[in-house]
């Protein structure tokens, strides 16, 4: 979503971000925890189904799913899921911050960018 404590997708620079890594062919798997597209409704839903089809086989509605399943995590969005996630965070997974969480800075497979 384009900001925490919505559902709307419609200016979220992250859809950006997701649909340019899977037309270059990766897998891209997705968590929100406002996000869910079952209860998406009017505009919000119609954006979706015409601009983002792959994106109903891409969101994972478990933190621990995601943390499992991934190679790379971009943290797009700052939420209380991001600090359970930091302490499930497998040493091999590489961890792209978009946001300049502190805590992160200290783990050897941390990155930050764009902040």
């Amino acid at each position: 979503t384009f900001k925490t404590g919505t559902d709307d997708l419609r200016d979220s620079p992250s859809l950006e971000v997701c649909t340019k890594l899977i037309e270059e062919g990766n897998d891209v798997l997705i968590f929100d925890q406002c996000l869910n597209t079952s209860k998406l409704i009017g505009s919000n839903k119609k954006f979706l189904q015409e601009n983002l089809p792959f994106f109903n086989k891409s969101i994972l509605n478990d933190l621990s799913d995601l943390v499992r399943q991934s190679q790379v995590i971009i943290l797009a969005q700052n939420n209380e899921k991001i600090y359970e996630l930091i302490q499930q965070i497998n040493p091999k997974v590489y961890i792209l911050d978009l946001l300049n969480i502190n805590n992160l800075k200290v783990l050897e497979n941390y990155e930050g960018i764009s902040w």
